[in-house]
């Protein structure tokens, strides 16, 4: 059994994110050495930044896997990277005004901006958070619908438990371990509804799956609707 929330598959805008948390570093030692004059293809002069610079190259690095990661402090870690590096710069031009190194700032401010916008809506999937903790052996029963949970054959794997659901994903107490890609099979009244899936998440006994094209899927709006209507989930 799971005892913390495990990734088994991250979307392409965090791996973009973690991967802006490593050239913010860069983007700080590049500026750093336009406003000193030196080339930053310098080995020695590389390799010297870094020795001054370790303590937040190493958080970089952490930042970088938390946000893969997505745990908890995952926005925060992020945020505290953000703040650094843009006092870092601002500190670097009350030195030395610099025309180019003030156009970048503003263009990777507002990408740092939109990073933790979009950062945010990820970590707040329903794929990412169970709603129910370890210690909880008896599942919590708010979503009033049946799920039936089918392989790519379309054969019955388990049933499953609704915990966290919106528009983007799902979170599901099933007990057992379920495959890569799924069909979701919803009981909504007389009628049943199936909605494609991928398992990103694993935490105890449950697994997060986030609906494939649930944009554009008919059927996945009348579950959506079905549940939004009667006040189950935030609108």
């Amino acid at each position: 059994m799971f005892k913390r929330l495990r990734i088994k598959k991250t979307s392409i805008r965090v791996k973009l994110i973690a991967f802006y948390a490593l050239m913010t570093f860069v983007y700080y030692y590049i500026t750093f050495s336009i406003i000193s004059g030196i080339s930053s293809l310098e080995a020695n002069h590389f390799t010297g930044f870094i020795r001054e610079n370790l303590g937040i190259s190493l958080f970089s690095a952490v930042v970088f896997l938390s946000t893969l990661r997505l745990n908890k402090w995952t926005f925060v870690l992020n945020l505290c990277l953000y703040g650094y590096i843009l006092a870092q710069i601002i500190s670097l031009l009350s030195a030395n005004v610099d025309k180019f190194t003030l156009i970048s700032l503003f263009i990777v401010s507002f990408a740092m901006i939109l990073n933790l916008i979009i950062l945010k809506g990820e970590l707040a999937k329903a794929c990412y958070n169970s709603k129910y903790s370890s210690k909880d052996i008896e599942a919590s029963h708010k979503y009033p619908v049946r799920v039936e949970i089918l392989n790519a054959k379309e054969e019955l794997v388990s049933n499953a438990l609704v915990t966290n659901i919106d528009v983007y994903s799902c979170f599901l107490r099933v007990g057992k371990e379920l495959p890569k890609k799924i069909v979701l099979r919803f009981y909504l009244s007389s009628i049943s509804i199936d909605v494609k899936g991928i398992v990103v998440s694993s935490f105890f006994d449950g697994y997060g799956v986030e609906f494939k094209d649930q944009k554009m899927s008919s059927s996945w709006a009348k579950v959506y609707d079905y549940l939004n209507g009667r006040g189950f989930v935030d609108a």
